[in-house]
């Protein structure tokens, strides 16, 4: 009887023993995943406060930087304007406003940042006038920015006629020489169309060679690479094109162009010989 009573009980008994010494381990590793989760929550609540923390420092900093721009660009520090006007366009660090950002931008422009009229002529408000908008692109042609000119040559070529003024004529051929100057073009197939289609013979030649004069010049003060467009003054010295004929004076710009580009080394060293 007593045999038959141990035989019911020891199950009882190999259960609690196995949890006193097997299930020992999974009692342990219930209490280091609950550790590993409130571990996890505290480094979040950590990350959390140190992105806030990040977001509002960079808002500070942007303030910050706003807050300088309008001191310095009251200094007449005319980069400083163009960031403020590009605060105020795109509202960095500031709430958005469309008419201080134009005031501010024009403010740099007329100044030659030619970054700042770049974002006028790129962003054009629905209310910028024509003339505005030329004006703008004529900036930053004359400081060589080439995208700007041919601009330039398109609003301008939508009033062009063969009975336009001449003077106006004039100026749209000399941009058109002036982007075949700084496209290192020496052929200016459409200055050529152009001066066949609206202009005499008159002064165009002129025109075309004064400015890449010009241009030729800007890249010897300035020491830039573009020196190949002293070729086309050398040829026009060489054969007496919209200037007198001064063989001393092509070999002086063949020279200068023969850095830049081959073609004009055996100009230079061929053209005495047979253009005499």
């Amino acid at each position: 009887m007593q045999h038959k009573a141990l035989s019911v009980i020891s199950p009882f008994y190999r259960w609690k023993l196995c949890y006193k010494e097997q299930c020992f381990l999974l009692r342990s590793m219930r209490i280091l995943l609950l550790g590993i989760i409130y571990l996890c929550f505290f480094a979040y609540q950590s990350y959390a406060v140190g992105y806030n923390n990040m977001v509002h420092s960079k808002l500070a900093d942007s303030k910050g930087n706003f807050v300088l721009w309008h001191q310095q660009c009251s200094q007449k520090d005319y980069e400083a304007c163009y960031l403020l006007g590009r605060a105020y366009y795109e509202g960095y660090g500031i709430l958005s406003n469309q008419i201080k950002a134009e005031y501010f931008l024009n403010l740099a422009c007329k100044k030659n940042i030619i970054e700042a009229c770049l974002t006028l002529s790129e962003n054009p408000n629905n209310n910028q006038d024509t003339r505005d908008l030329i004006a703008i692109y004529q900036q930053t042609c004359n400081l060589d920015h080439i995208e700007s000119c041919k601009k330039l040559v398109g609003i301008l070529m939508q009033n062009i006629s063969i009975d336009s003024n001449k003077n106006d004529k004039e100026h749209v051929y000399t941009l058109l020489g002036k982007i075949c100057s700084l496209d290192f073009d020496t052929k200016c197939k459409k200055a050529q169309d152009f001066r066949k289609k609206f202009m005499s013979a008159e002064s165009d030649i002129e025109l075309y060679f004064e400015e890449s004069l010009k241009v030729c010049q800007k890249a010897i003060d300035e020491h830039e690479d573009n020196l190949a467009v002293c070729g086309i003054v050398g040829s026009a010295y060489a054969n007496a094109k919209g200037v007198k004929k001064d063989k001393v004076k092509a070999i002086k710009y063949f020279a200068i162009a023969c850095k830049d580009n081959n073609e004009y080394c055996y100009k230079e060293i061929l053209d005495p010989l047979l253009n005499p």
